[in-house]
């Protein structure tokens, strides 16, 4: 799974499944955080609308990595 950003709308991402060839909807970043920290039902891929990558011009978006760090919450 990638992440891309849209170059020209700030604060827009998309998800990228390149084996599936799948893109989801044009998100915002809290969003996307929202669906993978949520523990309650686990990570839902069907909470978003997914697209063929056929469907989507890769020029106005870029790859970015991002790196997911291990925490752990204290109440």
């Amino acid at each position: 799974m990638e992440i891309l950003e849209a170059d020209k709308q700030q604060g827009l991402y998309r998800l990228w499944n390149s084996r599936g060839e799948e893109v989801t909807e044009a998100l915002f970043f809290n969003l996307i955080l929202k669906s993978i920290v949520d523990d309650s039902n686990g990570w839902d891929p069907g909470f978003f609308d997914w697209y063929h990558e056929d469907e989507i011009n890769f020029v106005d978006w870029q790859r970015i990595e991002v790196e997911i760090w291990p925490m752990m919450i204290v109440k």
